[in-house]
């Protein structure tokens, strides 16, 4: 479900030799800087996520979780 505001949906950022920090999608502005370049991403998801498991090769169950991007 979508945040309410929508500018309130949770950032993650990351820049090169700091830890990432938690912000929101309102502080973008305040991050970037005159040269940089937003590409935007309108691409969707199926929503068809799977919960299995699987042994390794030890006998150990193994939780995977498999996100299809794409129907074949």
């Amino acid at each position: 479900t979508p945040a309410h505001p929508r500018d309130s949906s949770r950032l993650l950022v990351c820049r090169e030799n700091m830890p990432f920090a938690d912000m929101h999608f309102f502080d973008l502005p305040s991050l970037l800087k005159p040269d940089d370049v937003m590409v935007i991403n309108e691409s969707k998801v199926i929503p068809a996520r799977l919960f299995a498991s699987s042994k390794d090769g030890e006998g150990q169950v193994k939780p995977l979780e498999i996100l299809l991007l794409r129907q074949i």
